[in-house]
């Protein structure tokens, strides 16, 4: 018998490997509320989840409209089809395992996405200097086993890869609350905004500021942070270069959106 069912509706129902566990993920703000990304199980990969994925875009809501975003780690995608579905331009969603790209682009064709989503299959660690094409936003979200955060991070400014005042959100096994970076030798914190790492509004020069009070990791002195930065996967950031504009650490989880100052 004829399959009669719409090629959409097919591709929704037939997985890329029928024989293999699906997984999926909710993509929960903008066009494509409510819709779900398939993806196989897979070493590592490991999705933002909900919780963690409002609070980033929340503290993206004001850049991401048309922004251009880069997703280093892709594993499910999610980080990338959230992006768009919220109004981004673009999304380049790379991963080094095959599989995971084969899903990938299946989900980008259910979505009929192929426009603003694009995928590749590569090691992040290979990316090519670019002189051209600058993100806005980019996502790296490596296996927690990987703790070379500042390595990639850096690796992006070093690449010109990143726009003006681009964002990079950084997610890592839970060390502790703060970024820190080294300066003459010495671990220090990145530099901070001043505002509250929920909000998204600055707090004014002369008006106290709620999360000092509160002691703020800026605030809480150099011998803290020096002991603080022990560990971090991002302490050998370039304070000079990259700003903290927001943080979070929750259950064993912890995440970063520094901001390319250099």
């Amino acid at each position: 018998m004829k399959n009669i069912l719409p090629e959409r509706i097919r591709g929704i129902l037939s997985p890329v490997n029928p024989g293999k566990n699906q997984n999926r993920v909710r993509i929960i703000g903008g066009n494509w509320r409510g819709r779900h990304v398939l993806f196989p199980d897979a070493p590592g990969l490991r999705p933002t989840g909900d919780r963690l994925r409002e609070t980033l875009f929340n503290w993206l809501q004001q850049d991401i409209v048309g922004s251009h975003c880069l997703d280093m780690f892709a594993g499910s995608g999610v980080l990338g089809f959230e992006a768009v579905s919220r109004g981004a331009a673009s999304a380049c969603l790379i991963d080094s395992n095959p599989q995971v790209c084969r899903q990938l682009q299946h989900q980008v064709e259910i979505f009929r996405a192929a426009d603003k989503l694009s995928v590749r299959c590569q090691d992040s660690g290979t990316l090519q200097p670019s002189a051209h094409f600058r993100y806005d936003i980019v996502f790296v979200d490596p296996p927690f086993e990987d703790q070379n955060q500042a390595a990639i991070v850096s690796g992006l400014a070093a690449a010109n890869l990143l726009s003006d005042s681009a964002l990079v959100y950084v997610e890592f096994a839970r060390v502790r609350a703060c970024a820190g970076a080294r300066a003459g030798g010495q671990k220090q914190t990145l530099p901070r905004t001043r505002d509250r790492t929920e909000s998204r509004t600055e707090a004014p020069t002369d008006a106290p500021n709620d999360a000092s009070a509160r002691a703020a990791p800026e605030t809480r002195g150099q011998d803290h942070n020096t002991k603080a930065a022990a560990g971090d996967p991002l302490s050998s950031l370039d304070a000079d270069s990259w700003q903290v504009k927001r943080e979070k650490s929750t259950g064993s989880v912890s995440c970063v959106l520094l901001q390319w100052t250099g």
